[in-house]
């Protein structure tokens, strides 16, 4: 993805780094103590994310300017009910430089409602509208051996060009769904309602995965050997 930085870069996301975290991170009551969480989790399985944007935005700085916080309310509702619990959020220069006290504003509110729907926020600094269309189609395709690999049922959208192999692979097997506007809805109550079906499905998905898994030793054992001359400081 393109990042809009393309005016004092160190100090633009510098900046919206200090805008996303301050106001958003909790000061523990007097007499406790803070227990930082871990850089990394050790299990990801139960991870359920997507990318969110207001459905009425045209991109990611018209979602900043016009920020509802009722609209915000309403799809974190939503995203309870699909037990969601990961979002992640582009936030760009020029939302920033617009109205940067209504940005700071907006911003911190999403998090708080984040928080109370216990929902984990991920801010990107970056824009949507470089990988999303105008009609919401994500631009050639996403990786679907990243939820593979976990046994989740996959649904992606009608576009794939740049994963066709492995998105045709799991078409195949029954093991990845794809939807366009007009039957996501009913693609997802479907499988949330038939919660062994969708069991069945994301295990196949696992099993495409482990069936493509080895190829970097299968490259490496393709590749001459390559030596690296000795270097002496």
């Amino acid at each position: 993805m393109a990042i809009l930085m393309n005016l004092r870069p160190w100090r633009v996301a510098l900046s919206l780094m200090v805008l996303a975290l301050t106001g958003c991170v909790r000061t523990p009551p007097a007499g406790v103590t803070s227990v930082a969480a871990k850089a990394t989790a050790s299990d990801l399985s139960t991870i359920r994310g997507a990318n969110y944007r207001g459905a009425g935005a045209t991109n990611t700085t018209d979602y900043w300017l016009h920020y509802n916080a009722s609209e915000t309310e309403r799809d974190l509702t939503y995203a309870g009910r699909l037990k969601l619990n990961q979002l992640r959020v582009f936030v760009n220069y020029a939302s920033w430089r617009a109205d940067k006290a209504a940005f700071r504003k907006n911003l911190v509110d999403l998090a708080r409602a984040c928080d109370r729907h216990r929902i984990g926020l991920m801010i990107t600094v970056g824009d949507t509208q470089t990988f999303i269309n105008d009609d919401g189609a994500i631009n050639r395709g996403h990786n679907p051996l990243e939820p593979a690999q976990f046994g989740v049922p996959i649904v992606i959208g009608p576009h794939y060009a740049n994963f066709r192999t492995i998105t045709e692979d799991l078409l195949a097997h029954d093991a990845l769904r794809i939807a366009t506007k007009e039957n996501l809805a009913a693609t997802l109550i479907e499988l949330l309602r038939d919660s062994a079906a969708a069991t069945a499905m994301g295990e196949r998905a696992r099993q495409v995965f482990n069936q493509q898994a080895g190829c970097v030793d299968a490259l490496r054992e393709l590749l001459p050997p390559i030596t690296i001359p000795e270097r002496r400081i």
